[in-house]
């Protein structure tokens, strides 16, 4: 999306649920990630964000409902921001040691499908990598440490927060496994 105005501001955008194919029993995860600036002749890039397409990432999490009224607020004129939507609730951090720079469930050769149950506090995914991965799987700190098993075997993550959210970021080998999350608590 770019924003075709003179001053920063607030845009609304409406997303038709039922022609996405989203499942409207389920959360919706919105990532927004904000392009950096685009440079002129003679310009450079700070060291800082030198690597990276983004300047600031948000995401919010939000019901399924028939229509979708995305808020995409203090937008810069005539720059980009990328807007993903998905019920999967993990997300592809680095593929092969090397940080990607989209949030997204599918990226270079790798995949990750899954569910979440905000009732049994648990998340279920399924991953297919080409690559040994990094994945965030979204983790709200309220429900308390997670643990999680592939094959029975359990397996060890990082509290990681981007913005107001919380995650369990988690290293993944190349191949299928099946990943369970579920709260350390009863």
């Amino acid at each position: 999306m770019i924003h075709h105005a003179e001053d920063a501001g607030d845009v609304t955008v409406s997303v038709d649920v039922a022609k996405t194919g989203f499942d409207r029993d389920r959360p919706v995860f919105i990532w927004q990630q904000q392009a950096r600036p685009a440079l002129v002749a003679g310009q450079q890039y700070a060291d800082d964000v030198i690597d990276k397409l983004y300047v600031s990432r948000t995401m919010s999490k939000v019901t399924a409902a028939s229509k979708l009224e995305l808020v995409l607020s203090k937008m810069p004129p005539n720059r980009v921001r990328v807007c993903t939507l998905t019920q999967t609730p993990a997300f592809i951090f680095s593929v092969d040691g090397i940080a990607t720079q989209n949030l997204m469930s599918k990226a270079l050769g790798c995949k990750i499908t899954g569910a979440l149950d905000e009732e049994a506090r648990t998340s279920t995914l399924s991953i297919d990598a080409g690559w040994p991965i990094q994945i965030l799987a979204w983790w709200p700190a309220k429900w308390g440490a997670a643990k999680a098993n592939t094959c029975g075997r359990s397996i060890e993550s990082t509290s990681m927060k981007i913005g107001d959210n919380d995650f369990q970021l988690f290293e993944i080998p190349k191949g299928e496994t099946r990943l369970v999350i579920a709260s350390a608590s009863p």
